[in-house]
């Protein structure tokens, strides 16, 4: 069995290995997003080795969480305990319901037309812009001199407005991820006879392949974005892996 981990482990790292402070983040996210759950040092070694990640690379990305305010640490004895900050714990549970919803977060959707005025700064975070004067969200605008229609009122988006709402990078992720969360579909790993330690690192690193694709996709209904993002099946290929992998939790890993 160890084989078939070894093998899923790979096929979800792919041939670019991802950013260790961010993989990190998702761990936390994973296994101990709440005020009282912290992971010992040990547990992260363990676990960041199994995912392919220098013990070095592990201590430079946790140096670079606790400088940045994501990260807090303790020691006790010889052994360090870290957690998440209360930003970290907010940041974190803002993420957390479209990393792991198994449909979009977002029903509906306006287009902007903007008039020559500044937006307010509270329209300008709502939304995505497409031009100048041309963006959507999910919600209309505020301000006085934005028209904001329904996009299920008005004729379907043109293909130039959907090109503008992902990266030619973007779209490439979201093929080599999907491709690679069909593959470990494939291997039908709730057959498998797994511990504790190899679920959480599977977990862990589908949804951080999963997170890489959705934290940088507007939040606006599926079917605006470009077909060639396939974002609902990968969500779908997301929440079907996680249900066959159910996690122990941080307790059955720490014990």
């Amino acid at each position: 069995m160890t084989d078939r981990f070894e093998t899923a482990v790979d096929l979800l790292i792919g041939e670019k290995p991802p950013k260790v402070w961010s993989l990190l983040i998702t761990v936390f996210g994973e296994l101990a997003q709440g005020e009282d759950q912290e992971i010992s040092g040990l547990l992260l070694s363990r676990l960041t080795k199994m995912m392919r990640v220098r013990p070095e690379a592990n201590r430079v990305a946790l140096h670079r969480l606790r400088k940045d305010g994501w990260l807090e640490s303790r020691k006790s004895g010889r052994n360090s305990y870290y957690a998440l900050t209360a930003r970290g714990r907010a940041e974190t549970a803002s993420a957390s319901p479209r990393i792991y919803g198994e449909k979009a977060s977002a029903d509906l959707a306006w287009l902007w037309l903007i008039g020559p005025t500044t937006l307010a700064d509270e329209d300008s975070r709502a939304c995505t812009f497409v031009s100048s004067d041309i963006a959507l969200a999910t919600r209309p605008a505020q301000g006085p001199d934005v028209a904001s229609l329904p996009v299920h009122e008005v004729a379907a988006l043109p293909d130039w407005i959907k090109a503008q709402l992902c990266t030619e990078a973007l779209l490439a992720l979201g093929a080599d991820v999907r491709d690679a969360f069909s593959e470990v579909v494939a291997m039908e790993l709730q057959g498998a006879v797994l511990d504790a330690t190899q679920i959480a690192v599977l977990r862990v690193l589908i949804v951080h392949g999963w997170r890489r694709i959705i934290l940088r996709t507007p939040e606006l209904p599926d079917e605006l974005l470009p077909d060639r993002l396939e974002l609902r099946l990968i969500r779908d290929l997301k929440s079907e892996l996680l249900r066959c992998l159910p996690s122990d939790g941080l307790a059955a890993l720490e014990g």
